[in-house]
């Protein structure tokens, strides 16, 4: 699982890409590419949205708390 690593934080599904962050995913051996954003928390939310609506339930998130 591709994931940045930033201080005390793991990022899942976030790459770093010609200045902005990249928000991708994997589905039925298929990268899903989410967006590209400023910031990192903006990716990830963007990351966590496509990730309940393919995983349901059993999606790994960025934001757990959000989506309770």
């Amino acid at each position: 699982m591709a994931y940045i690593d930033s201080g005390n934080r793991r990022w899942l599904g976030i790459n770093y890409w010609q200045g902005k962050y990249a928000a991708v995913i994997s589905f039925n051996h298929t990268k899903i590419n989410c967006g590209k954003f400023d910031t990192i928390e903006e990716a990830a939310r963007a990351r966590d949205r496509k990730a309940l609506e393919l995983y349901g339930d059993a999606a790994e998130l960025n934001f757990p708390e959000e989506y309770k």
